[in-house]
């Protein structure tokens, strides 16, 4: 093989390679509770994209194929006040961690106020809050 041949080859090796490059990069984490326990079904979003994943029984997340770039992570769940993650930066072929704890919130349903401790917890407390309203 002559000089040339080999040039050549090397030139295309390196062209192909450039060609198979990542473009995208992964965004992953664990989502908790104030306790330090796992959330099941938060949202994770990546505002400007519109992508995002909801965390798994363990509070885990993973979003893949984020374009490279600096974004806004919003995370929610029902029951937890929301969170606004600000510059968060998505590298090519790089996984960003992001492990978030979100506050428990008051929620309210027809009229009624939940938190964890004021649960009916007999056939007695249903009726009396019924007749309340």
């Amino acid at each position: 093989m002559g000089k040339g041949t080999i040039l050549i080859l090397v030139l295309l090796v390196i062209f192909c390679t450039t060609l198979t490059a990542g473009t995208t990069g992964k965004l992953a984490g664990v989502i908790q509770d104030s306790t330090g326990h796992p959330i099941f079904n938060v949202a994770v979003i990546v505002d400007s994209l519109d992508m995002g994943a909801y965390t798994n029984e363990k509070g885990k997340y993973i979003i893949i194929n984020i374009p490279s770039g600096v974004y806004s992570v919003t995370i929610h769940a029902m029951g937890y006040g929301k969170k606004v993650v600000k510059n968060v930066i998505i590298k090519v072929d790089k996984t960003t961690i992001i492990n978030e704890t979100l506050d428990k919130e008051e929620m309210q349903i027809m009229g009624f106020s939940t938190t964890e401790n004021n649960a009916a917890s007999s056939i007695e407390d249903v009726k009396a809050l019924q007749s309340a309203c």
